[in-house]
Parts: structure tokens; sequence; C-alpha cells
């Protein structure tokens, strides 16, 4: 189980999160939002990475300020895997023996992906979608209890996504998905879909209904949830409105479609 209790991040005078709440108990949720809006803050938080924040985050019912580890919790951040500067076939044994992962499944999952001809490199010198290919495959095999994904589809092909969603979908039943992308989202079962703007959670809403998800500024209709951002507010609802939110394009791009 995952626990984030009025967690804020800032950045000097910049206010990144501001008060995030939510509870991960053995489901999958994705969080869309357009760049900027705190998403992979609060991924860094989660995992670690961020240790100077307000609030609390528990995980398996203890504060990972007073953990030494997070065990069965995995990341597809690229930081976490160049601690060591070894090739990524040494990497893979590495992080599979410390926490009693099958290697060979790894090493099933690259040759899935086509990888096999980048193990022997290191993971600087992968091409960018090589080098998110080896951090997705390693956060969804040591994330066994729970994987957190920073824009897993991103510089990905066509196949690759399908076949990233289609392993998500099948093998996972806790995860995070951070991402403005929305396209694949509907390919995942069972996935709560929640919104991110100026570092605020809202939500949500099933991600099997994208396909009849809108968003308006007008508040009439059969509204799911309002986003309130001080000046402007819109609501998303079933069935119609303004944008269709699978026809959007991207997150970065829908508020202003909203009040185009």
């Amino acid at each position: 189980m995952l626990s984030i209790r009025d967690l804020h991040v800032s950045y000097g005078s910049m206010k990144v999160l501001d008060g995030i709440n939510m509870d991960i108990i053995d489901e999958k949720i994705a969080i869309i939002g357009p760049n900027g809006s705190g998403k992979t803050t609060l991924l860094k938080s989660i995992a670690g990475l961020i240790s100077d924040f307000s609030g609390d985050i528990m995980y398996e019912g203890r504060s990972i300020k007073k953990s030494d580890g997070m065990p069965g919790l995995g990341v597809n951040l690229p930081e976490v895997f160049r601690i060591l500067d070894s090739d990524a076939r040494v990497l893979t044994r590495i992080y599979a023996q410390a926490v009693s992962v099958g290697w060979d499944r790894i090493m099933h999952d690259m040759a899935r992906f086509g990888l096999e001809g980048a193990m022997d490199r290191k993971i600087r010198e992968m091409s960018e979608g090589q080098r998110k290919i080896f951090c997705n495959i390693m956060a969804l095999n040591l994330g066994y209890r729970i994987a957190l994904l920073d824009e897993p589809f991103e510089s990905l092909d066509q196949r690759s996504k399908g076949l990233l969603a289609e392993i998500i979908d099948d093998r996972l039943e806790s995860v995070m998905i951070i991402t403005h992308e929305m396209s694949m989202l509907r390919r995942i079962r069972s996935l709560r879909l929640f919104f991110m703007f100026n570092g605020r959670l809202f939500g949500s809403a099933p991600a099997d209904l994208i396909e009849e998800l809108y968003v308006d500024p007008d508040p009439h209709g059969r509204v799911l949830f309002q986003i309130d951002l001080g000046k402007r507010t819109f609501y998303v609802k079933i069935g119609s409105g303004k944008v269709k939110l699978s026809t959007a394009g991207s997150m970065d791009l829908l508020s202003e479609a909203i009040y185009d």
C-alpha cells in the first residue's frame, strides 16, 4: 500500500506540489497533466529521490523518511540505474539479485522489445528509445508490489507502446503511470484516471470510459468532478462537452482548446 498525505514540494519560492493526498491499494492509476504540472516531482518524491518535502509518504505502513529501502517498488527513472556505471547486462544481474527477482524474465522482456543488441552498452550510451525501454522493463520487474512509470510511452514506436500496455495490463496489480499522452490508457483495464494541474490532483474517472469523457467550462451535464484552477474552472463530464478527452492530442493543448 502507498499512502500520500498533504504532500508539498517547493523549489525556492515556486510551489510544485500543493497538498497531494492519495492512496494506492492494489490498483492501477494514471495521472495526466500538462508539462510542468508536478507529475514527475510527485513520482520522484515517492521514489525517495526528493527528500525536501512536507507532509508524509507511507509505503507498506512506514514513512519513507524513516525507511532505508522500499522493496517491491520499481521506478523507471534513468538516474536510478546510473548509480553504477556498468553495462546494462551487468546492471540487470545486480538488481535482480538484490531484490530476488528472476533475471531470466528480465532478459526475456528485453528480448521481446528487441533490446538484446544494446545490453552490452551502458545506459548513457543507449538511444533515448532504448533507454526508455530498459528503464520500463526494470521498473516492471523490480516493482512487484508497485511500479512507478514516468512517461513510459515516450520515445517508443507503436509496437513497443502496445506491448508495454499489454504487460502493464496483464502483469501488474499496482502501478502509477505519469503521462501527458492518453492514447494508450484505454488499453489498460481497471485504470483510474487523475488529472494534475498546478501541483494539485483532481479526480478520478475510470480510464476505460476515456472515449466518453469530455472537458468543458460549462458546469451543466453529467459532471464527474470539477477542476478549479482559481481564475478558471472546468468540468470532467461523461457523454458530451466541449473537448473530447481522447482526441485532445495532449494535456498541453487541452486547456487551450477548452477556452479557445
